[in-house]
């Protein structure tokens, strides 16, 4: 079918939402990564859709992927506390308690200071 991009942009943002909410996270990875390589979705909205993704990556227990998705979360919205602790526990789980312990002393000693948080890792 003759599509234009934004009809394209539309139909993929339908697909990683419905695969996303299906738990389908071969479709939701493939649609997420294909929306935020498209260039044309703002920082906040590539954001969001990484967060759906390392959720979904977490569900899964496949923590690497999970921790690397947060990553990017947070790089769209470093406030976001309940990625930092996705981020932090995916670190964890996935044997790599080094970062997840630098993470935590990171995201606790800036908290203390109300500095604005960054991702260290990755």
């Amino acid at each position: 079918p003759n599509r234009t991009a934004n009809e394209n942009l539309l139909l993929e943002q339908m697909r990683a939402s419905a695969s996303m909410q299906a738990g389908d996270l071969a479709t939701a990875s493939k649609s997420t990564q294909a929306l935020i390589a498209s260039g044309k979705l703002s920082a906040a909205d590539q954001g969001r859709y990484a967060a759906g993704l390392a959720s979904l990556y977490y569900r899964d227990k496949d923590y690497t992927n999970a921790a690397a998705w947060a990553q990017k979360s947070l790089a769209a919205n470093p406030g976001d506390k309940a990625m930092r602790g996705l981020l932090i526990q995916s670190y964890y789980l996935a044997g790599d308690t080094a970062t997840a312990q630098r993470e935590a002393l990171f995201y606790g000693t800036a908290r203390a200071l109300g500095d604005s948080v960054k991702p260290t890792a990755g």
